[in-house]
């Protein structure tokens, strides 16, 4: 099977299955898209979490597949910074994805039981729950490195619109650790966030081939 076409794949599924939380307007998740983060959605306690971490599993292990089939091809153009900086990125992002729904999920949804809200406030969670946020931030970094790098990592035609897509990723990010800082709610902005990262995918399993 052609390079191309395994990241195109990989690429295109990791896109859609991170945003999975669209479903929420399909199905009863119990937790409220305006103020609730997505990872709640497969909080150990949550019914709907075989589903929501299967999709998030493997939307991780395919960003995976697609950053090391790009970072392994020899293309026919010599290998930039930012390009080193958008591989080394989408693998961050996968590899923290995949600990943030398996290895480190939230123990339960704080914005959406009252209890868990206090037990978080108290210390009383596991060290799972308390490294879920660690997870989670670090894979942001990573698909936002991968978002800047792929400015110079794929063809030049792509280049404008790419930069549009990670500048405004920027943006929504720092209005959520705004939003974060201040106790506001947390929910459509986090989801603008992760729709941003998926377009972005998709574009790259569209239009990007690892071996030019």
């Amino acid at each position: 099977m052609r390079r191309r076409t395994v990241f195109a794949a990989a690429a295109l599924s990791a896109g859609v299955l991170y945003s999975s939380f669209w479903l929420e307007g399909l199905l009863p998740t119990g937790v409220d898209p305006v103020a609730g983060y997505a990872s709640e959605l497969f909080a150990r306690d949550r019914p709907l979490r075989p589903l929501f971490a299967s999709t998030e599993v493997l939307a991780g292990l395919s960003a995976l597949v697609a950053g090391a089939v790009a970072a392994s091809a020899p293309g026919r153009r010599p290998r930039t910074a930012l390009a080193v900086l958008c591989w080394a990125g989408l693998l961050l992002f996968g590899a923290m994805t995949v600990a943030d729904a398996l290895v480190f999920p939230m123990d339960c949804a704080p914005t959406a039981d009252p209890a868990c809200a206090r037990a978080e406030a108290e210390g009383r969670l596991s060290a799972s729950h308390t490294m879920h946020e660690a997870a989670s931030s670090a894979a942001v970094l990573g698909g936002l490195a991968a978002m800047a790098g792929s400015v110079g990592a794929v063809r030049a035609g792509l280049g404008p619109g790419l930069l549009l897509l990670a500048a405004v990723q920027a943006a929504a990010t720092a209005l959520l650790l705004w939003l974060i800082a201040s106790g506001g709610d947390v929910g459509i902005v986090q989801r603008i966030q992760i729709s941003l990262f998926s377009v972005w995918l998709i574009v790259l399993g569209v239009a990007h081939d690892p071996d030019e």
